[in-house]
């Protein structure tokens, strides 16, 4: 298994799971507020997108890593003997 096939993963996440998510904070903090009757103006800075974007390379770095470790470590002629 190699690091190439985690990177449609990274690109989606990046793409559509970051604004998606930061849109989707914005909203839910607006309505929060709301129902307490107060100032609903919700920011975030580049710097926190930054950070972000930043924790999701990082995971998904640690997630390939993991899963090439698991994957050295599998017998396969063994496993594909099993029934």
């Amino acid at each position: 298994m190699g690091a190439w096939q985690s990177a449609p993963l990274a690109v989606t996440a990046l793409v559509l799971g970051v604004p998606l998510g930061v849109a989707l904070g914005r909203w839910g903090f607006s309505v929060f507020a709301q129902s307490l009757a107060m100032v609903d103006d919700a920011t975030i800075s580049a710097q926190a997108v930054g950070g972000l974007v930043v924790a999701v390379c990082a995971a998904i770095a640690i997630g390939t890593l993991v899963a090439i470790a698991v994957a050295r470590n599998t017998r396969l002629a063994a496993l594909l003997r099993e029934e």
